[in-house]
Parts: C-alpha cells; structure tokens; sequence
C-alpha cells in the first residue's frame, strides 16, 4: 500500500513539473485578436489571415500583414512612415503580449 501511495505522489509532481515547463501561449495562434498597449499608447489587431492593424493613439491607423517565425513577429506596414518590417521577439504570457526589440525596449500589451 505504501508503494502504491508513493507511485501516485511521483506521477502526480511529475505531472506539475511538465505543465510549469511548458512556456507561454504558442504566438502563432494566440496572437490573434485585439491587443491595448499597456505601455505604449498604440493598440494592435492581428487577423488570422495575416492582416496585421495598428492604430497608433497619437498618429494614425497603420495596415500591413505580420508572420511568426518561432517567436519572432514581423509587421510589415503599407506606409511611406515604415520604411523596413518591424521585427521584434513576441511571447505571450495569459492575456499579456510581450514585444522585444533587439535593442532590449519591450512593449506590453493586454488582450482587449
């Protein structure tokens, strides 16, 4: 009775430690959907077909289309403003969308 008893606490950490190695939300699909900026003041709308909205609460409205590549996103905008794709690191943690330049800067957005 006593190995039983242990066999069924190993399986049961055994199972927790799998699901806390486990990262975030995949970016490919959980991305999709509007995004607040909760540390800049421009908001994002990602479309399943690649359509990519931002709407910068200072300027304007932008529209392009985005991609993954693992966790890298890039956003290219049908704008003279954008003269290159912006490409930033993307991790999803919940309803929080984490964006990282190669410089270091992050933006932190929250699902709407």
């Amino acid at each position: 009775m006593e190995l039983r008893r242990s066999i069924i606490v190993v399986a049961i950490v055994s199972s927790l430690m799998l699901a806390g190695c486990g990262g975030g939300t995949d970016v490919k699909t959980g991305i999709v959907g509007e995004w607040k900026g909760e540390t800049v003041k421009q908001d994002f709308q990602f479309f399943s077909d690649g359509r990519v909205e931002l709407n910068d609460l200072q300027h304007s409205m932008y529209k392009g289309t985005w991609e993954i590549a693992g966790s890298t996103l890039t956003c290219t905008f049908e704008s003279p403003i954008f003269t290159e794709p912006v490409v930033m690191n993307a991790e999803i943690k919940g309803d929080k969308l984490i964006l990282t330049a190669d410089s270091g800067r992050k933006e932190e957005y929250n699902r709407k």
